[in-house]
């Protein structure tokens, strides 16, 4: 078929996200629908009972003033420790849900599961981004580390339908100049 590049490979990535990870994309969240603080403090009472593991949420002390909270979280990103960055993004997103770095905030979120090489949980929460604000800055970016979760789960047919989304939604953005280096990598 002769059909325009943009509708078909978005559909080609939205059913690449649904075969793969066998679920459908995510509504978009529910501005201040956010689960109650005392479902973490049941889970933890619990896990106290039976020590099987130690419990995957490392403490952190997490500062009040959202650009602080960003800052923190980017230091934990880079220095190596996604899980405590996870739980400096999530409190922010739990207190700052109408803040202008909420999607810079969803993206890092993301980004934490991808340097942890869990890829499923990554592709869903980059598409996120992607969902909360498709034409923001934030939105290139998701799609092509999207594409990146793909090819590091050896998916590199999926992963090229991201990249090739990328340069045709958004053909000024850096994150198609380096989706097109991705794509001719690939050979």
């Amino acid at each position: 078929g002769d059909w325009s590049s943009d509708v078909c490979s978005s559909d080609l990535r939205v059913s690449a996200l649904e075969t793969t990870l066998n679920v459908k994309p995510p509504p978009p969240p529910i501005p201040g629908g956010t689960a109650p603080a005392a479902t973490a403090t049941t889970a933890a009472a619990a896990t106290d009972a039976a020590p099987v593991e130690p419990p995957p949420t490392p403490v952190v002390d997490v500062p009040q003033d959202p650009d602080e909270m960003m800052a923190l979280a980017e230091k934990h990103l880079v220095e190596g420790r996604p899980k405590a960055a996870r739980v400096v993004l999530e409190q922010f997103l739990k207190d700052y849900p109408d803040h202008p770095r909420t999607v810079e905030a969803r993206y890092r979120l993301a980004e934490t599961y991808y340097n942890d090489k869990e890829y499923q949980k990554a592709i869903l929460k980059f598409e996120d981004v992607v969902t909360a604000d498709p034409k923001g800055q934030w939105a290139p970016w998701a799609m092509l580390r999207q594409g990146e979760c793909f090819a590091a789960m050896g998916k590199r047919k999926e992963a090229e339908l991201f990249w090739q989304d990328v340069i045709a939604r958004y053909p000024k953005s850096k994150a198609a100049k380096e989706a097109k280096a991705l794509l001719e990598s690939s050979g």
